[in-house]
């Protein structure tokens, strides 16, 4: 008689894994507080010093254009800070008012100028300040203005940004200021 020799298969069931352990979440978790505790501020500054430098660029921009469309007009063109009617001092911490001086009173805007543009308002805890003290920056109809100005944003804590406005009518690339602003 011959013998038959079953070979048992031995079948192990291995269990499906699906969704993470608790250990594996608390890990991810930790990291995940890790890394927006260092990236959340250094993400706070980059913002405030790009915010800085768009508004720089955009008063540059501003009175490039005032410039430019005080030589194709043939006339006065007027950049002022204050309120959508009208120039309103020396802050620049306000909307600035672009405008082609028609009446002859280059320290207001009066129903015979012509609006040119209205630019937005430094943000609230952002300064931009004239280093001189000016009310209005007047480009005459060869594109020069009667006087250099210098100008600078600011937020505190920050190193701020700042160009000049040549007498030629030009704007000098901007820089970023030594120390940070108060």
């Amino acid at each position: 008689m011959t013998t038959r020799h079953i070979a048992k298969c031995a079948v192990t069931a291995t269990a499906v894994q699906n969704g993470f352990t608790l250990v594996e979440l608390l890990v991810a978790l930790a990291m995940v507080v890790i890394l927006t505790t260092v990236a959340v501020p250094s993400f706070r500054g980059l913002t405030i010093r790009n915010r800085l430098e768009a508004q720089t660029v955009g008063l540059a921009a501003d009175l490039t254009f005032a410039r430019t469309e005080a030589i194709r007009r043939g006339a006065t063109v007027v950049v002022c800070p204050g309120t959508a009617t009208n120039c309103a001092g020396s802050s620049w911490n306000a909307e600035r008012l672009i405008f082609v001086n028609t009446t002859g009173a280059t320290e207001s805007f009066d129903s015979g100028d012509i609006l040119l543009r209205v630019a937005a308002a430094p943000s609230a805890d952002d300064t931009l300040t004239a280093q001189t003290p000016v009310e209005s920056v007047q480009f005459r109809p060869d594109g020069t203005t009667s006087a250099a100005v210098s100008f600078q944003t600011c937020h505190p804590g920050f190193t701020g940004k700042s160009f000049t406005l040549r007498r030629i009518g030009s704007v000098s690339g901007t820089q970023s200021l030594e120390e940070p602003c108060q």
